[in-house]
């Protein structure tokens, strides 16, 4: 078999330090404040159900039409990111954020427009991560892209929590509404921070993208995407993703909910005990890094395994205080317990995300498909969150909660089995084009 390791062409100039630093600030800003666009609603659900402008059965579509909007706009999103002004995309996907949350509070009675609102900012929010993907990629300076690429996957954990915050103080206001137009505001003053940092890092700037060069590898003589993914194993680990969504985003918008039939907390109370889970998940890329880098030598996948499966661990305590909720310390006592251990399942997960999102992809980068492949995985993994969000919806109301953890431990064992599989692929693959345990 012949086979030769392909390179990208030498990059002969830079973006400056400075201006990519500069730049990184804002698109850190443009990705956290994104969450707080995205967790209002959860924070806002029991009161809208409560005043009757919304019924349990839309509710549900609500989210999972969010979910799908955003999945089908990664995977258009991160081509055009590749392709296209990254900068540009980012402006228009603030501006249709910030549009979707006007609506959303002046909505009232319709039920349906709230779904047509909501999938919009679906599409809206698309247009955020792949071309921050990009510009960490393909813009910032070599010497911050790693800490770029580790502190953009902390955005995540800090935006939900700065979410919940927010629309737990909104709904201090008495009108759901509110949390909406919090999020709106939030939204206008950030674009128009990371519009003034790339106009003033603009001319320091160098955009690269390396070209695709012929590649020998078992006669054929091009690496197109499909063949990457093939190669690679990122195609086998994809369900792995779709089981990713349900902890990642799609569970996490009903925890206030359960909290509240479970466990008898008050709604407001529910959204600030809610902020446990991505205040302990601020921890889990750093703690991905570690066991990345001295556990597992740089092994994406490797690592990726080991942090799905532990997330069985904690789901384990959770069943002990689900069968009888309160029977053992008391209601409040155990909706902390349940939180803070659904918080360490989020943990793993923020480390299975910022390394299937983040890392593998910004391995791919060297062919030029680095924010596709990450445009792809994100898409995946919000596809499971659009499904995961809808069951819930009925799940929460029909299923004993024990249940319901039992059935996540299922689900977190169907991930593992794809990742394991995935594996030897990618040793191999990232073996045969020297990056197995390089730096990024």
């Amino acid at each position: 078999m012949s086979e030769e390791v392909m390179e990208g062409q030498p990059i002969k100039k830079e973006s400056k330090l400075s201006a990519s630093v500069l730049l990184f600030i804002g698109c850190w800003l443009v990705y956290a404040c994104g969450y707080i666009a995205r967790v209002n609603y959860s924070a806002a659900l029991d009161t809208m159900k409560d005043v009757g402008v919304l019924s349990g059965g839309v509710a549900g579509t609500v989210s999972a039409v969010y979910f799908i909007a955003y999945a089908v706009g990664q995977m258009i999103n991160g081509i055009l990111a590749d392709k296209k002004s990254p900068f540009i995309l980012i402006v228009i996907g603030l501006s249709v954020i910030i549009a979707s949350q006007i609506l959303m509070a002046t909505v009232y009675t319709h039920e349906v427009l709230f779904i047509v609102w909501w999938g919009i900012n679906g599409l809206g929010q698309s247009m955020l991560w792949a071309p921050v993907f990009f510009i960490l990629s393909n813009v910032l300076h070599s010497k911050v892209r790693f800490t770029a690429v580790t502190l953009i996957s902390l955005s995540t954990p800090v935006g939900k929590m700065g979410g919940y915050l927010a629309s737990s103080l909104s709904l201090l206001s008495g009108y759901w509404g509110t949390v909406f137009v919090t999020a709106g505001v939030i939204l206008a003053v950030v674009l128009l921070i990371f519009t003034t940092l790339f106009l003033v890092s603009k001319k320091d700037l160098i955009v690269n993208k390396p070209e695709k060069k012929v590649v020998k590898i078992e006669n054929q003589q091009s690496l197109p995407l499909v063949k990457i993914l093939t190669l690679s194993g990122i195609m086998i680990a994809l369900p792995a993703l779709v089981c990713h969504g349900l902890f990642f985003n799609g569970a996490i918008e009903w925890i206030p909910t359960i909290l509240s039939n479970n466990f008898n907390q008050a709604e407001s109370m529910s959204s600030l005990m809610t902020m446990i889970i991505p205040a302990l998940g601020a921890c889990g890329v750093f703690l991905c890094n570690f066991v990345y880098e001295h556990w597992f030598a740089r092994n994406e996948i490797k690592s990726s395994l080991f942090f799905m499966g532990a997330s069985l661990v904690p789901l384990g305590v959770m069943i002990i205080f689900t069968f009888s909720p309160g029977s053992v310390f008391g209601l409040s006592a155990e909706a902390i317990i349940f939180v803070t251990m659904y918080a360490i399942v989020y943990v793993f997960q923020c480390c299975f995300n910022h390394l299937m999102i983040g890392l593998v992809p910004m391995r791919c980068a060297m062919f030029a498909l680095g924010a596709t492949i990450s445009g792809l995985s994100n898409a995946i993994n919000y596809g499971g969150s659009a499904i995961s969000t809808y069951a819930m919806g009925y799940a929460v109301e029909l299923m004993p909660i024990w249940a319901l953890v039992l059935v996540w431990m299922g689900i977190i064992v169907f991930a593992c089995v794809f990742v394991a599989i995935a594996m030897p692929k990618w040793t191999k693959f990232s073996k045969n084009y020297g990056f197995l345990g390089k730096k990024i």
